[in-house]
């Protein structure tokens, strides 16, 4: 009987934390990704990201593959208004095993894979503090060690790797197509609204 009980709980749990989850991952439009994780979410703009790819490392002569697609944002300060704390909180204790393996394999100091509870700069003079300025430093330390700032971990997509990276690099191609079709389209508006074609 105790058995029976403590696999309902289990069940039940596992149940209650499955529908707590969100029901897509990932929302992709023309103009900006939205990762949907159920701590909150993250939002970017095509054109705020610079690079997108599997994490992978060479580490002596082999080559490993991380289980991880990697983002490399052109500013990570435009990161701050598009996360909220308690998604940025949840992040850093998701991607400690990212942090293991660069330690492990030397691509970050001990040091630098401390969690970081001082203030940070932001480029404009302004500091910031709590789990975003957290957030920032462990970002940098990530990018030094991999060369990316967000990471999507395989877990996230319904898809493997290749695929859902490919899928993301379409995207972003597709979408300075199309933010350069919509500006033409303005430039061909009038100052009243009216279309001059």
């Amino acid at each position: 009987m105790v058995f029976a009980y403590l696999t309902s709980l289990v069940i039940t749990i596992a149940g209650v934390v499955k529908r707590l989850e969100p029901q897509f991952s990932f929302s992709l439009t023309p103009d900006h990704i939205t990762y949907h994780h159920r701590y909150g979410q993250w939002r970017l703009h095509w054109q705020q990201i610079h690079r997108i790819s599997i994490v992978s490392e060479t580490v002596a002569l082999e080559h490993i593959q991380l289980p991880y697609i990697g983002i490399k944002l052109v500013n990570i300060e435009q990161l701050l208004a598009q996360i909220s704390p308690r998604m940025a909180n949840r992040l850093i204790h998701e991607q400690k095993p990212l942090i293991s393996f660069a330690i492990r394999y030397q691509l970050m100091a001990l040091k630098q894979g401390i969690l970081h509870f001082e203030p940070y700069k932001l480029s404009d003079g302004t500091t910031i503090s709590g789990p975003l300025a957290a957030f920032l430093y462990h970002c940098q330390a990530l990018d030094a060690a991999f060369g990316y700032h967000l990471f999507i971990p395989a877990t996230s997509v319904d898809r493997d790797l290749p695929q859902f990276s490919a899928l993301l690099l379409d995207c972003k191609r597709a979408s300075a197509h199309y933010q350069s079709n919509t500006d033409a389209t303005d430039s061909n508006t009038d100052d009243n609204g009216t279309d001059e074609k």
